[in-house]
């Protein structure tokens, strides 16, 4: 099933068939959906503000949004298999501002998912000033930094200006998440917030929503 959308603000359901969403729309700026839809935009370059739930996302959204969506200002992606690392790559969200990465785990969830991976998406974004990233370890098992005596991974020194509020859900003492948050801290010269949650904040179901 292919649904056109020539309207600049519409809203609606998505059904069991529907696998394509076709947008001519002149000022699309924000979009949000789930599933595993193929999306077809006039001019992809007009979206500020995206939202998506689909898993293994998170490494799809690094690879290949830079090029497809360049100017995102607000990203927020959920995804509940995430299998492959996130990967260190040259292109960059110049504009990105705001991230949410929300990661859950099914039962056939890879326990060996790197959370320190994430370091690609503030790499990629040099004007980002706030990150939220929600973890949820029901089925995941990562080494844990307590009894751990080897020293904690690094990343090379990489200066964020912007970054002033960051938010951790569903914190633990997994060692890869310890390396995060210290890379974060040793590398933002602008932080005014760290949150670090042991709860998980679980995610909003969403629908298709063009404007």
């Amino acid at each position: 099933m292919v649904m056109i959308l020539k309207l600049s603000k519409q809203q609606f359901q998505t059904f069991l068939r529907l696998r394509v969403i076709e947008s001519n729309a002149p000022n699309l700026s924000s979009l949000s959906f789930s599933g595993n839809v193929k999306l077809s935009l006039g001019d992809p370059l007009q979206v500020k503000r995206l939202s998506m739930i689909h898993p293994k996302v998170v490494c799809y959204a690094r690879a290949e949004l830079p090029s497809v969506m360049p100017n995102l200002e607000t990203l927020a992606i959920y995804s509940n298999d995430e299998v492959v690392n996130t990967p260190m790559l040259p292109t960059k969200f110049l504009y990105l501002k705001h991230l949410t990465i929300s990661v859950s785990s099914a039962a056939s969830f890879n326990t060996s998912y790197d959370y320190f991976s994430l370091v690609s998406f503030l790499d990629a974004s040099p004007s980002l000033e706030t990150l939220i990233l929600n973890v949820s370890q029901e089925h995941m098992k990562h080494e844990s930094v307590l009894g751990d005596s080897s020293p904690l991974r690094q990343m090379p020194e990489h200066r964020h200006c912007y970054l002033k509020s960051v938010k951790m859900t569903g914190f633990s003492s997994a060692k890869n998440l310890i390396e995060l948050t210290c890379y974060i801290l040793k590398n933002t010269v602008s932080l005014e917030c760290l949150i670090l949650d042991t709860l998980y904040e679980r995610a909003c179901s969403l629908v298709v929503t063009v404007t």
